[in-house]
């Protein structure tokens, strides 16, 4: 028979275990509850973003969609129109879908911009699912990886209309990622896997990165061998369709035939374009030229840590669903970025640095991130010091990148917002007055590829009423006319010494290109802060005395045509 005394010290245990498990029930309810708000409040600003900076206006590829509308419009589209090569893409999908939603949007770009930002939504929020049990337990730890998925450094794909595309490639990629880690794998789930591997391959030679990540997710010890037999035979098959009939001539870059002697240039490019996530950290030599050192070694760090994280990944008998999904984004990061050395890459190390390259290897940073943590979680549930201690020195690199990615990534989309805004407004303008439009303008913002061709298509628009002339925005650019240098959205003050310049056309038009180059220049803004009539006299300053120096090929040529115009103003505000 028990004593009172030792009945009541086993209650009073019970009542302090039930209250720590409640405490630590709130406490888990709580971080989830802010993990979710944090998440909201980021995709929200997102959307904020693609509002505030998107525009209309056929821009660069896009007019290949107009090409297709007029041939459908016409009767005469084809299969093989919906298939044919673009650059190395083979884009039979997104062309469907642009045919489709161009028909019922009126080749609106800002629709396709918010199509881009529904679908990587959605695949983040597949994500989300495939590792709900981790994020449940610990969702303030993966928390940080939201604000790469949703990184403003890749606002190129974000802003332009036909790079969603490649945002419909990341969401089948995270789909095909959760559809094969499950615990059962069922052969639905190979299926649709399939299907989405198709849809992404003839998405954009990028969708081609989904075979590897899928191969990867099915080298699990209790997948059967039959599956992955399965998988490998047809990715060979869906990419020996891709690239039959391919012209390796048409490829973007320079002939594949030299590639072996430009591997040098290739292999810094691979680097300069991993590192380029972390956007801003050129250095500019004494020579004016720019030392990718810095972007180098960082593309060099996060790769490292990929290969680390895919070692944590086989090291825990690649059964650990997390670290499969971590290890399979790094694959296609790593991929798509091989996959850029034979051309864009071995061409110039610069052009690792294009912001729309930066989406995938987002991923490729989120891997590592996720990974890291995954492997500091393991470790702390063998409570062996040494591996906790290095998996927690591995945790410390992958947080003290996101530490500097994410301020930089973020100055870098403001920034890389204005500008975008400017070039495919100015795109838009030069369709609203194609008429008249300088065909120098016109290959640099619209990059037709012909001025007659130009010309033949914005006729088509504006017959049918679609993009710029389906409401007044054609009205309002023809009313400025073509704006050398971009469309401003803001205006900078106009100076009351200068009288009433909006109403005389030739003044407000000099007015409008000046404002143009100081919003889309961040070193004028430091220089000159405003917008206020001070900044604005002393940018009129800046542009008599050093903005028209001709070594400058993008904004001189701007002003230039204002010089007279800018030494009157001048003369008025001493």
């Amino acid at each position: 028979m028990r004593s009172h005394g030792t009945a009541d010290s086993q209650t009073v245990a019970l009542e302090y275990r039930s209250d720590h498990e409640r405490h630590l029930s709130f406490r888990q309810t709580a971080a989830v509850a802010v993990s979710a708000a944090i998440v909201l409040f980021v995709i929200a600003g997102y959307f904020r973003y693609v509002a505030r900076y998107a525009t209309n206006g056929v821009y660069w590829d896009e007019w290949n969609w107009v090409e297709l509308m007029r041939r459908s419009s016409g009767g005469t589209l084809t299969l093989g129109d919906l298939w044919a090569q673009h650059n190395e893409n083979r884009m039979l999908f997104p062309n469907m879908i642009a045919l489709a939603l161009g028909n019922i949007t009126g080749v609106s770009d800002i629709a396709f911009m918010y199509l881009g930002a529904i679908l990587l939504v959605a695949g983040v929020l597949l994500l989300i699912v495939g590792c709900r049990r981790d994020l449940l337990k610990y969702p303030l730890a993966y928390l940080p990886a939201i604000f790469l998925f949703f990184s403003l450094a890749q606002y190129e794909n974000t802003l332009w209309a036909f790079q969603f595309a490649w945002f419909l490639i990341v969401a089948c990629i995270c789909c095909v990622l959760v559809l094969l880690t499950p615990p059962q794998l069922r052969l639905w789930h190979l299926l649709v896997s399939v299907a989405l591997g198709i849809v992404a391959s003839y998405s954009s030679l990028a969708g081609l990165t989904i075979w590897p990540a899928g191969l990867l997710a099915l080298l699990r010890p209790e997948i059967p061998m039959r599956f992955r037999v399965a998988w490998l035979a047809a990715g060979g098959l869906v990419t020996a369709f891709y690239l039959y009939g391919l012209k390796f001539a048409s490829l973007g870059g320079p002939p594949l035939s030299g590639f072996l002697d430009r591997l040098p240039t290739a292999l810094s490019g691979f680097l300069v374009a991993v590192g380029s996530v972390v956007p801003g950290v050129r250095l500019v030599t004494r020579g004016g030229g720019t030392d990718f050192s810095v972007t180098m070694m960082f593309g060099a760090l996060i790769t490292s840590a990929a290969l680390i994280v895919i070692a944590s990944w086989t090291g825990h008998g690649r059964s650990d669903r997390v670290l499969t999904i971590a290890a399979g984004l790094i694959v296609v990061g790593l991929t798509f970025d091989l996959l850029l050395m034979p051309t864009r890459l071995s061409a110039a190390i610069i052009n690792g640095t294009a912001s729309r390259y930066t989406t995938f290897n987002v991923l490729l940073l989120a891997g590592v991130f996720m990974g890291a943590v995954r492997t500091m979680i393991i470790a702390i549930g063998t409570t062996a010091p040494r591996r906790i201690a290095v998996s927690g020195a591995f945790v410390g690199l992958a947080s003290g990148l996101l530490l500097i990615q994410i301020p930089t990534a973020t100055r870098a989309g403001e920034f890389g917002g204005i500008n975008t805004f400017a070039a495919h407004a100015e795109a838009g303008n030069l369709t609203a007055n194609y008429g008249i439009a300088p065909p120098s303008l016109v290959k640099a913002f619209a990059y037709p590829p012909s001025y007659a061709y130009f010309q033949s298509e914005a006729a088509f628009l504006e017959a049918n009423h679609l993009n710029v002339f389906g409401d007044d925005e054609s009205a309002a650019y023809r009313k400025t006319g073509v704006l050398a240098g971009g469309v401003v959205r803001f205006p900078l003050p106009v100076p009351p010494e200068l009288g009433d310049i909006r109403s005389d056309t030739t003044q407000w038009r000099a007015w409008l290109a000046l404002s143009s180059v100081y919003e889309q220049r961040p070193d004028l803004q430091t220089a000159f802060p405003g917008p206020t009539s001070n900044a604005s006299r002393r940018l009129v300053a800046w542009a008599v005395r050093s903005g028209q120096n001709p070594s400058d090929p993008t904004y001189a040529p701007v002003l230039i045509p204002y010089s007279a115009q800018y030494t009157s103003w001048l003369s008025k505000l001493r």
